[in-house]
């Protein structure tokens, strides 16, 4: 999907979030182009709507699941969570699935989300750019939260 109908979709769904704000920019990355991981546009409406207020939490750790801990020791706000976009960065070039796959089985462990009822939950995964000072794991998380 082009970024200008992205962009188009984020201001139908949430018509008045400001496109320099945070949260629009990084739902720009998390449906946009270079996952490795499909996620799927229907997601968006769901996660987006009205009496939601919008969280975004960078974690950087030794690894993936680190990352997931540090999610849950020190933003207790996401058990409150209404839906929760989340992706990860490594510091190598490589993508360690197995690293990943032991955050998300971390996570589910930690949050069961079942009980919360989270819509949606959805991950992805981008390639580490040469160009980019990536030196520790990292999980961006984008919250939805009830106002």
């Amino acid at each position: 999907m082009q970024q200008d109908e992205l962009k188009a979709l984020i201001k139908k769904y949430a018509p008045t979030m400001d496109e320099n704000s945070e949260v629009f920019k990084e739902l720009m990355i998390f449906f946009g182009e270079g996952s490795k991981v499909h996620v799927l546009l229907t997601d968006l409406p769901k996660f987006l709507g009205v009496d939601k207020l919008y969280q975004i939490i960078r974690l950087q750790g030794e690894n993936f699941k680190d990352c997931v801990y540090q999610l849950v020791d020190d933003h207790s706000e996401i058990l409150e969570s209404l839906g929760m976009l989340r992706y990860y960065k490594s510091p190598s070039e490589k993508i360690e699935w197995e690293k990943i796959e032991a955050a998300e089985i971390a996570m589910g462990e930690e949050l069961t989300m079942a009980g919360y009822g989270w819509q949606p939950d959805a991950w992805t995964v981008f390639d580490h750019a040469k160009d980019e000072n990536v030196l520790k794991h990292e999980l961006v998380v984008i919250a939805a939260l009830e106002i």
